[in-house]
């Protein structure tokens, strides 16, 4: 198995490109020494639209959630179901 391969597997990378030439920033992350030169190219693919309705969607639920619960402890006979039990000592 090429070293390549191995790296790409192990660093877990879609890509893995070797060259020869020394390599220009173009806004990546690049770390040069005088063996070699590393630029790391970062680009995170966001379906925007997608992300916005699911935080909505999750926004609303918690609304509905806590709507839900404050009407639970604003019923008398809810919580005098569900009184917190009072610690007993020993002794």
């Amino acid at each position: 198995m090429k070293i390549s391969i191995r790296l790409r597997r192990l660093a877990n990378l879609s890509t893995l490109n070797l060259v020869q030439k020394r390599l220009d920033a173009k806004g990546d992350l690049v770390h040069s020494t005088a063996q070699f030169d590393l630029r790391i190219h970062y680009e995170v693919k966001v379906d925007r639209e997608a992300e916005t309705s699911a935080l909505n969607k999750e926004i609303d639920r918690l609304a509905k959630d806590i709507e839900t619960k404050q009407k639970r402890l604003a019923d008398d006979s809810f919580r005098a179901r569900h009184r917190p039990k009072s610690c007993e000592t020993s002794k």
